[in-house]
């Protein structure tokens, strides 16, 4: 099966609190932020993290995305893609989604395997080393990626293809314990 059947049952399997796919502005980002506090009044502390982990993965989606919507106030562009949260009976899993170009997947691919293989305080201390980098050459500061993993307190699951010369579809996916605490 590929990567593209897998997203599609994913997609439409049962558990699903928020499933959006599109443009991603600030206003919809506010919607949706909403949306999850709404879904996840029983737990602040889970709340509050799928809600960091939520404007990490789609600012990522705003600035990374390949396809962009084009518009008179936004005329660089605002990233499309996909933003789904699932409830499952011990965790949530938050999955991003996009198109990306073969100059951000490579970089992408290699951060989030480097982030899986280090432990909490080397995630720490990585994220510190990152925040003195400059600007990434679309604005990203360096740590979304590590803040996401921090914040789930879980490694990253990620996965990619090849669409044409050049284009990939990616999806980052990060599950956040029901019982975690507040710490990151």
């Amino acid at each position: 099966m590929d990567i593209g059947s897998e997203f599609y049952e994913y997609m439409v399997q049962d558990n699903v609190l928020i499933s959006y796919a599109g443009q991603f502005d600030s206003n919809l980002l506010s919607a949706l932020a909403s949306n999850i506090e709404n879904n996840i009044k029983s737990n602040p502390v889970i709340a509050k993290k799928i809600y960091k982990i939520f404007i990490e993965l789609t600012h990522n989606i705003s600035l990374y995305s390949l396809e962009r919507i084009v518009t008179e106030k936004i005329p660089e562009g605002v990233g499309c893609g996909t933003i789904i949260l699932k409830e499952f009976n011990d965790y949530y899993l938050l999955t991003s989604a996009n198109m990306a170009s073969k100059i951000d997947i490579d970089p992408i691919i290699e951060r989030c395997s480097a982030i899986n293989s280090l432990s909490r305080e080397q995630l720490r201390d990585y994220k510190r080393q990152q925040r003195k980098l400059p600007s990434s050459r679309k604005g990203g500061g360096n740590i979304g990626l590590i803040q996401v993993a921090l914040t789930a307190d879980n490694p990253l699951d990620f996965k990619h293809v090849t669409l044409n010369e050049g284009e990939y579809f990616y999806l980052v996916s990060v599950k956040i314990n029901k019982n975690a605490t507040g710490e990151e």
